[in-house]
């Protein structure tokens, strides 16, 4: 089976010309983590994921990932999965700089 996914993350019918086939197995090396992964990963709670993550919000940052349900329907309370690649490259481009 091939997963079908857009760059940004949308998943599709396998030939949309707007796609990007991953092939099953993931032999891109592609991770994806959930919430408590990334929480352990980034070293933050709950509150400052939300505050970095919500528009408006204190610690608001536009640049960070966007997580994303796995269903192409997700239900309303669907968990959030997010690239372990972009989380890094994320982290990276904040190097020195607080969180």
């Amino acid at each position: 089976m091939t997963h079908v996914l857009t760059q940004s993350g949308q998943l599709l019918q396998p030939g949309s010309p707007a796609a990007i086939e991953i092939p099953a197995g993931n032999h891109l090396g592609l991770r994806l983590i959930n919430r408590n992964s990334l929480l352990e990963k980034l070293g933050v709670s709950r509150s400052k994921l939300y505050r970095l993550t919500k528009p408006g919000g204190k610690d608001y940052d536009p640049e960070f990932p966007i997580g994303k349900p796995l269903s192409s329907t997700p239900a309303i309370n669907s968990p959030l999965f997010w690239l372990e690649v972009d989380v890094d490259l994320w982290m990276l481009s904040k190097m020195g700089k607080p969180i």
